[in-house]
C-alpha cells in the first residue's frame, strides 16, 4: 500500500472468524489502518477484542449506535453471521462508514439487495470477504494464464464432513453459508457474467442438502464446473483453472499450485510462502491482501473488487444453483 494518512476503523463481532483471520490481518495493517473500538455484546469477547488493540475501557462498546456516535469510524469490520449482517451492516452504512463483511452478506437475496441500497443511498462501499480471489495462488494462477490468452475453463471443490451433524445455522443452506465460497472462486477465475446453469442438489445419509453439483457457462465462453459434498471424508478445498497451452492446479489450496504448460512432463511447483512471503495461513489465503485491497480502495477511490454489488451475482449464482439451473 502506498503511504497516505491512516483510515480509522471499528470491529463488530468478536468472534471465532474474527480472532483467527480478521484481527491478526488487520493488525498486520496497522499503518494504515487505526482501529479505535471494538463492540461486541458477549462480555468476554468484548474483553478480549478490546486487549488485542490495546484499547482503553470506554473503546469496548455493547451498544452500536454509541459507538457509531462516539467513535464515527470510517470503516467498520462488520464480523458476524448471516442472521445479522443486514441490519449491521445497514446501520453502519447510514451513519456514513464502509463496512466489511463475511460471506454470505446476509440470509438471502433481499438481505443482499438490502445492503446493494444502503451502499448506494449513502455513497459508501460494502465489501464482502471472499478473500480465495486475493489469494497468492489464485493470483499467480491468473497471472500465467492471462499472460498466453483467455481462461476457457475451471474447476473448484469444496467438501467436508458433517455425516450425522445438523443443518447449518441461521436457516441457509450449506451451499449458501459455505460452499459459496468456491462458487464466488469460479465466477472470479471465469470472469463474464453467468449465462446458463445446470445443477443438481442431493441429500446424501442426511436430512438435508448436503452436496451441491453445477455446470455453469459464462458469456464469454468460460466454462465451471463446481461440486460441494458433505458428506465425504473430511475438509479437502481445490481449484484448478486452465488456458491455452498451461493447466493451474491448486490441489491443497491455498498452500500450493502446480503447473503444466506446453505438454510438459512434470509440474512445476510454487509455493504460496513464497509467493505470499509467509507461512501464516491468514496471509496466504488472501485475508491480508484482501484488507489491503479495501484500505486502497478507500483512499484511492476506487471500487473494491468483490463489493456488495459484485457479490450479489455470486449470491445470484448460488441461488441459481440451489434451484437447480437458469
Amino acid at each position: 500500500m502506498s503511504a497516505g494518512r491512516r483510515v480509522r476503523a471499528a470491529f463488530v463481532g468478536a468472534g471465532a472468524r474474527g480472532f483467527s483471520a480478521h484481527y491478526p490481518s488487520v493488525a498486520k495493517l496497522r499503518d494504515d489502518v487505526q482501529v479505535a473500538a471494538v463492540c461486541e455484546l458477549d462480555p468476554a469477547r468484548r474483553e478480549r477484542g478490546a486487549e488485542f488493540f490495546d484499547l482503553p475501557d470506554d473503546h469496548a462498546y455493547d451498544d452500536l449506535d454509541r459507538m457509531l456516535d462516539e467513535v464515527r469510524p470510517e470503516l467498520v469490520y462488520a464480523i458476524m453471521g448471516p442472521a445479522f449482517v443486514r441490519a449491521v451492516a445497514e446501520r453502519c452504512l447510514d451513519a456514513g462508514a464502509h463496512v466489511v463483511v463475511e460471506k454470505p452478506p446476509g440470509r438471502d437475496l433481499a438481505d443482499v439487495d438490502a445492503l446493494v441500497e444502503a451502499a448506494r443511498r449513502n455513497d459508501r462501499q460494502c465489501m464482502v470477504c471472499f478473500q480465495r480471489r486475493h489469494a497468492a495462488v489464485t493470483q499467480e494462477a491468473l497471472r500465467r494464464i492471462h499472460a498466453r490468452g483467455p481462461l476457457t475453463m475451471c474447476v473448484v471443490e469444496f467438501h467436508k464432513d458433517m455425516v450425522g451433524r445438523p443443518a447449518p445455522p441461521w436457516g441457509v443452506s450449506t451451499l449458501w453459508e459455505d460452499v459459496v465460497h468456491v462458487v464466488d472462486l469460479a465466477r472470479y477465475l471465469c470472469g463474464g457474467a453467468v449465462q446458463a446453469v445446470h445443477s443438481y442438489r442431493d441429500q446424501l445419509f442426511a436430512d438435508w442438502p448436503n452436496c451441491y453439483n453445477a455446470l455453469v457457462r459464462f458469456d464469454n465462453g468460460a466454462t465451471a464446473l463446481i461440486t460441494g459434498n458433505r458428506s465425504s471424508g473430511g475438509r479437502f478445498l481445490r481449484a484448478e483453472a486452465h488456458g491455452r497451452g498451461i493447466g493451474a492446479y491448486m490441489d491443497d489450496f491455498p498452500r500450493g499450485v502446480r503447473f503444466l504448460a506446453d505438454d510438459a512432463r512434470e509440474y512445476e511447483t510454487v509455493r504460496a510462502a513464497d509467493l505470499a512471503g509467509s507461512d501464516e495461513i491468514h496471509v496466504q489465503e488472501g485475508v491480508v491482501a484482501m484488507h489491503r485491497h479495501f484500505l486502497d480502495c478507500i483512499r484511492g477511490g476506487q471500487r473494491a473488487t468483490s463489493h456488495v454489488e459484485d457479490a450479489r451475482e455470486t449470491m445470484r449464482l448460488v441461488d441459481a444453483i440451489e434451484r437447480g439451473g437458469l
